[in-house]
C-alpha cells in the first residue's frame, strides 16, 4: 500500500509540474500562440464532367498538390504528374474574382497552357500554379479541356 501511495504522488506531482507550454515545450491548443492543421485548411469545389467534388486543402500547398493528392479517382486521374521537377499539374478554369487574386501568369506558363489546352482563355491557369490561402476558402474552379497526348 505504501508504494502505491507513492506512485500515485509521483504521478500527481507529474502532472503538475507539466511545463505551461506543454510537454517539451510544444504548443497547446490554450496557448494563444497555437496553429492547429485544421486552421490551415480551407474547401475547393472541382467541377469535372458536371459532377461537382468537395475537397479538402492545405494553406500553402497548391491546387495540383491538392488534386492529385485528393482521394478521388477522377480528380487525381485528371491531374498527372508531369515530372518529377514540376509535380503535378492541370489545365483548370479559374472564377475571374480569383485571377485578380493569384500571381500573373508567366512566360512558362503560357507556354505549357499553349501545347496542353484545348483553348487557352483569360479563365485558363495551371493548377500548379494556384497557391492557396485562406482567401481562397469556398474556390470553386472547374477542370478545362486538354489536347490528347500527341503520338510520334
Amino acid at each position: 500500500a505504501p508504494r502505491r501511495m507513492a506512485l500515485r504522488r509521483a504521478l500527481l506531482n507529474l502532472r503538475t509540474a507539466r511545463p505551461a507550454r506543454g510537454w517539451a515545450g510544444m504548443a497547446t491548443a490554450a496557448d494563444p500562440g497555437f496553429i492547429s492543421t485544421a486552421s490551415k485548411m480551407i474547401d475547393v469545389t472541382v467541377v469535372h464532367e458536371g459532377q461537382r467534388y468537395v475537397v479538402k486543402g492545405m494553406v500553402g500547398r497548391t491546387l495540383a498538390e491538392t488534386l492529385a493528392n485528393s482521394g478521388i479517382p477522377e480528380l487525381e486521374a485528371n491531374t498527372p504528374i508531369v515530372s518529377p521537377e514540376c509535380g503535378p499539374d492541370a489545365h483548370v478554369s479559374v472564377p475571374p474574382g480569383v485571377i485578380a487574386s493569384i500571381p500573373e501568369m508567366t512566360l512558362d506558363e503560357k507556354l505549357v497552357l499553349t501545347d496542353v489546352a484545348e483553348t487557352v482563355t483569360p479563365r485558363s491557369r495551371l493548377a500548379s500554379s494556384v497557391r492557396l490561402t485562406k482567401d481562397l476558402d469556398g474556390l470553386v474552379v472547374a477542370f478545362a479541356p486538354m489536347q490528347p497526348f500527341k503520338t510520334i
